[in-house]
């Protein structure tokens, strides 16, 4: 059966499958909540199972753990890690556009300095940044 894009599937199974089958469940979506309040404490974002699946999915219908098994490789790396708090960039007052704007800006400013460094006879680019 197919109910707002949606499939729903029929099948006969023993008890026991079936019991089987619920405990996974259970046991997926417990761990799934204590991973989502550990990621609630670190990023202080109040949503973060949406904004994880909005950024990361491919398809509009795509379930919490098909976002997470496809980004299981990538969280592997190891990444450098910068102290911002979640919701300055992430949000739904459109910080992500402000934060960006001051990204472009700090871009500008520092293309602009180099720039006019190189013209200099009396100031030139120090690898240690120094004068």
């Amino acid at each position: 059966m197919i109910c707002n894009n949606t499939v729903y599937l029929s099948i006969l199974v023993s008890k026991e499958l079936k019991s089987k089958y619920d405990q996974i469940y259970l046991d997926l979506n417990h761990k799934k909540s204590e991973f989502i309040k550990k990621l609630k404490l670190i990023s202080q974002s109040t949503d973060c199972e949406t904004e994880f699946i909005n950024a990361f999915f491919e398809n509009p219908n795509t379930s919490f753990f098909e976002t997470l098994l496809s980004q299981v490789e990538n969280l592997k790396d190891k990444f450098d890690k910068f102290k911002f708090r979640h919701n300055d960039v992430f949000d739904k007052k459109g910080n992500v556009k402000k934060f960006s704007i001051r990204l472009k800006i700090l871009d500008q400013y520092v293309s602009n300095y180099k720039t006019i460094i190189s013209k200099s006879r009396f100031f030139k680019e120090s690898i240690n940044n120094t004068f």
